[in-house]
């Protein structure tokens, strides 16, 4: 088995209007808000946590592929519920991280990876903010 990290630059995405950041994943938990009242902290950093987050990142197809390579991507963790996952506009299987999924027969060329979370109520780290703070790694296994 052969692992590719994709650490960065990943784009993440929030809001309306829509706000774009490039960052490094795993992405560190956000800074804790102001101590005014959450509505207020949130207006001010733009902050809307019923508005999903959509991380993105792009790679290219992993050379050296034969007929029995399989390409999986595997997620280590996320805050939040997962609500979407994607390679190039396909929809995947999702699960409880840590996640794998086999991509193999939709990449392409240039290939286009995206999770989307929503709300982490879950997490009290979090502030209620998606984070996507696992490490993301292309497996290519049965690779000559």
């Amino acid at each position: 088995m052969h692992r590719i990290r994709l650490r960065g630059p990943w784009q993440k995405s929030y809001g309306d209007p829509v706000i774009t950041l490039r960052i490094p994943v795993p992405e560190a938990l956000p800074a804790p808000l102001p101590t005014r009242p959450a509505s207020d902290a949130s207006e001010q950093l733009g902050i809307n946590r019923s508005q999903p987050v959509r991380y993105q990142r792009t790679f290219n197809r992993p050379t050296g592929l034969d007929a029995n390579s399989r390409v999986l991507i595997r997620i280590e963790h996320w805050i939040g519920d997962a609500i979407e996952l994607q390679i190039n506009q396909h929809s995947l299987p999702m699960s409880a991280p840590p996640l794998e999924v086999d991509v193999t027969e939709f990449l392409k060329p240039h290939n286009c990876f995206a999770l989307t979370l929503t709300h982490a109520n879950n997490d009290p780290a979090s502030q209620g903010q998606p984070t996507l703070d696992g490490e993301v790694s292309i497996l290519i296994i049965g690779r000559r």
